[in-house]
């Protein structure tokens, strides 16, 4: 019961930070995972948020139709990519970053057409989950992790060696992430 009490104090005190960061921010990639559903409950009038969710075919979209069935926003994009527009997306990552590994490029993409999309539709300041799965252990794999680990994990990336790529996506498309 402590430990319960513990965490719900801690949500407590994160979501009013996470409001209080994101007060001016009318705009969100969305996921539909812990994270970015987390920031969107702390949002105090979600309403007014403008959602941008990119489809890729997989499970994430279930979740985030479920999630915003519950909450009325003022308008949720569902972008959509056609195979000429990844490849082309995949151009502009390759030129824009020094990385070729396949999971970095992916999410990239997945950060370079939401961001483009919300910039189309007059968004300079968008929200995002970034980072949430590094501080807050949302990666299956960690689970077996000793805690000598996961104390190392958390100093990690809590002092700043996660790279947030949103934050470097948007900043070369001159939007605030």
């Amino acid at each position: 019961m402590i430990i319960l009490r513990t965490c719900l104090e801690y949500a407590e005190r994160l979501r009013k930070i996470v409001s209080r960061n994101t007060l001016d921010t009318e705009c969100m990639m969305f996921s539909g995972g812990i994270d970015t559903s987390f920031i969107l409950l702390s949002y105090e009038k979600p309403e007014n948020l403008m959602i941008f969710t990119t489809d890729l075919g997989g499970r994430d979209i279930s979740y985030v139709k479920k999630i915003l069935e519950k909450i009325n926003i003022r308008e949720h994009v569902i972008i959509r990519i056609s195979e000429e527009e990844y490849e082309d997306s995949i151009d502009w990552v390759l030129k824009n970053f020094k990385t070729i590994d396949p999971v970095e490029v992916s999410g990239d993409i997945v950060h370079y057409m939401t961001i483009r999309e919300a910039l189309k539709r007059r968004c300079r300041k968008i929200v995002s989950g970034d980072g949430g799965d590094e501080l807050f252990l949302g990666y299956s794999f960690l689970l077996s992790k000793d805690e000598r680990f996961i104390r190392e994990w958390i100093k990690r990336y809590s002092e700043g060696e996660a790279r947030l790529p949103t934050v470097e996506v948007g900043s070369r498309l001159g939007v605030e992430v």
